[in-house]
């Protein structure tokens, strides 16, 4: 018992670890804080520490599913953006892209109008591309520092 990785984990874990203060130059009390500042951005692994096997795979599991429902969010949605854009690129062929001598206030509104919204779709399209991107790469980060910990 005295050999397994659960016995040195809690040994370390009650190990007195305040340490005496002293004085230290300001440069080196910066590198420590950039120093520890990274260990908590990017897991630092542990010889003593191991998450279970059911706990990895539930979690592997429930980021796999997360991946999934993602893809099929933003499939949608792109689909969904590109039907509104092709809707506002017909609507601009039937009235013209530009404006013309004998367009009317109301004409002349509409097409103001529909470019209004037609950026708004590309806008939305690729905020929603990027935020999607965006979180299927922290999943992957985070699918990756879980196995990182199983060993």
């Amino acid at each position: 018992m005295e050999n397994s990785f659960q016995w040195i984990y809690v040994k370390n874990l009650l190990r007195k670890t305040h340490e005496p203060l002293t004085n230290k130059h300001f440069h080196q009390k910066g590198v420590e804080k950039l120093k520890s500042l990274m260990q908590c951005v990017l897991y630092v692994r542990s010889d003593d520490f191991r998450l279970s096997a059911r706990m990895v795979s539930i979690i592997t599991v429930g980021l796999i599913i997360t991946y999934k429902i993602t893809f099929i969010v933003m499939t949608k949605v792109y689909d969904m953006t590109r039907f509104f854009q092709e809707n506002i690129i017909c609507q601009f062929a039937e009235i013209g892209i530009d404006v013309q001598s004998t367009d009317t206030d109301a004409m002349i509104a509409l097409r103001k109008l529909l470019f209004i919204a037609y950026k708004f779709v590309i806008t939305f399209k690729e905020c929603f591309l990027m935020t999607m991107v965006t979180c299927f790469v922290l999943n992957l980060i985070f699918l990756n520092q879980t196995l990182i910990t199983y060993r």
